[in-house]
């Protein structure tokens, strides 16, 4: 019986071989990604089948079923994207220099809406999201990942906003707050995806409004607390 002996060569050949592979699956996967959102943005969800995303692809239907079980599959896998873009878009939004934290707070309530301008076939998606993780785990899992994220930014930009302006928050009058702050953020979100009804940076200015209306009520309480004999 002959021995195989591996030079390592061929070991560095048959290792470029399985990278330029594995590449080739991860761009065929995002192409099928955003071939599916352009179908669901433009067609909805619901009303999506995967002959669609394959068209819109142009690539065979068999080979959407070689990368995903189902159409669900995709859907998760496009919710998945999005979810990352956007938590991708927050970072870099909180590299930003900001001069104080009233500032920081203000724009960060403003970037939802600035995010959502600038994609908002992505974030039509995303209502179905919400659709999704009513009844299914896996999205409840993701729904959560993002929520923790926004309420644990949302709450260290209130912590420090507060101190600004001399107020000390108990920690479950802060959790409340922050609570609050992104109910109304998503709410209104919601609405100018829905109704339409004033451009999305009025719909932006009018959740700044009240945000700081219910932040200032806060303010004025402590004060009056601070102060009461």
């Amino acid at each position: 019986m002959s021995e195989l002996y591996y030079t390592e060569s061929s070991i560095n050949n048959m290792k470029k071989e399985t990278t330029s592979l594995s590449s080739k699956k991860s761009k065929t996967k995002s192409k099928i990604i955003e071939s599916a959102i352009r179908c669901f943005a433009r067609k909805g969800v619901a009303q999506t089948k995967l002959i669609d995303i394959a068209e819109d692809a142009k690539i065979n239907h068999s080979l959407i079923l070689y990368h995903f079980k189902s159409l669900d599959e995709v859907c998760y896998s496009v919710i998945e994207s999005i979810l990352n873009e956007f938590l991708e878009a927050l970072r870099k939004f909180e590299s930003k220099t900001i001069v104080n934290h009233t500032a920081h707070l203000r724009s960060y309530v403003q970037s939802y809406f600035i995010l959502a301008k600038k994609s908002p076939a992505r974030f039509s998606i995303w209502l179905h999201f919400y659709y999704k993780a009513s009844h299914d785990e896996r999205y409840k899992k993701l729904l959560r990942i993002i929520r923790e994220y926004s309420l644990d930014k949302i709450r260290t930009l209130l912590l420090h906003y507060m101190d600004e302006s001399g107020v000390t928050l108990p920690p479950q009058d802060l959790q409340d707050a922050s609570t609050f702050v992104l109910s109304i953020i998503n709410g209104n979100i919601i609405l100018a995806l829905t109704e339409s009804e004033f451009p999305m940076e009025e719909y932006g200015r009018q959740t700044l409004r009240i945000v700081e209306r219910y932040l200032q009520g806060i303010k004025n309480n402590n004060h009056s607390e601070s102060i009461s004999p």
